[in-house]
């Protein structure tokens, strides 16, 4: 296995254990076929050799993205990843046992290095999660602050600007908890576009940063069949994870007037690509549609159809 991809490996901020056991493990795999390909079922050499290539190919691709991962990234992805991480497990001893091979894919698991990476991980997964509860704890507290002073006094300020700077500022806004009741307000009372499911209002968050707020159109929360909960719920955690230059952000959810489901995203000027062409006909159209490809193109790296896109 190239040291190329074992060290990338290695720069993996969460699971460099189970990162650094698989890569071990695919050496091992590439021993056995090399030392017993003789023994090997010939009938299905070829097919376990692509099989191999092609698992190998991903393992590396992969590994090289999330070397470049910040701590926080990786944090926010730890369950994709691990995931992942399994599924090539499988699938490299399946490449073997297509051959009727065996190797001791297990016993990699106890070298010295891959202990330390393991508990290393283990403890930055703590750390985290601390902080993840700290930051929870903030919030509630900053929430708290607004609700029993007034607006405009200083208590009153100084808790709005850290809540804004939590909302908006890597890394905590990844970690903050999505739930934006009593920070965001409509503008007007009509929505400025409509989607198949949504209606999109320009808000406020916090009194000071402009947002996009899409509300769920329907009977509201108490009319709201258990599948459209499901499905808004869903939106969110999904929308969370996403993190890309061509993919907008999930600022977070609200609940207006306690009844109506809202998605909150940053603001955006210039609207969607239509809106913006009509004010900027002279744009370069041909980079707009590599840009919109270059992000559904990430979406469908990680099994997400976006479903809406329009002309």
């Amino acid at each position: 296995m190239s040291p190329k991809i074992y060290n990338s490996a290695k720069k993996v901020s969460l699971h460099r254990g189970l990162a650094a056991t698989l890569i071990l493990q695919c050496d091992e795999v590439l021993v056995t076929i090399r030392d017993n390909a003789g023994k090997a079922d010939r009938s299905n050499l070829q097919a376990a050799i692509n099989k191999t290539i092609e698992t190998f190919t991903a393992i590396r691709l992969d590994m090289a993205k999330w070397s470049k991962y910040s701590t926080w990234r990786c944090w926010w992805e730890r369950h994709t990843i691990e995931d992942k991480l399994q599924e090539y497990s499988i699938l490299i001893r399946h490449s073997l046992d297509i051959l009727g091979l065996a190797a001791n894919l297990d016993g990699v698991s106890n070298i010295k290095e891959v202990k330390a990476m393991v508990e290393g991980d283990k403890r930055q997964l703590s750390e985290i999660k601390n902080e993840v509860q700290e930051i929870h704890a903030l919030v509630i507290q900053l929430h708290d602050t607004r609700i029993s002073n007034a607006p405009g006094s200083e208590k009153y300020e100084q808790a709005t600007n850290t809540l804004l700077e939590l909302t908006t500022k890597p890394p905590p806004y990844v970690l903050r908890p999505p739930d934006l009741d009593g920070e965001v307000q409509k503008i007007g009372e009509h929505p400025l576009f409509c989607g198949s499911t949504y209606d999109t209002y320009k808000g406020l968050c916090l009194g000071k940063m402009f947002v996009a707020m899409k509300v769920l159109r329907g009977p509201g929360t108490a009319g709201a069949r258990p599948q459209d909960i499901r499905r808004f719920e869903r939106q969110i955690d999904l929308w969370r994870t996403m993190k890309h230059k061509y993919v907008l952000d999930l600022t977070g959810y609200c609940v207006l007037n306690g009844n109506q489901m809202c998605l909150v995203s940053p603001w955006m000027d210039n609207r969607d690509v239509v809106w913006y062409l009509h004010q900027k006909p002279e744009a370069d159209r041909f980079q707009l549609i590599t840009d919109v490809a270059i992000g559904l193109e990430y979406l469908h790296s990680i099994h997400i159809l976006h479903g809406g896109l329009q002309s």
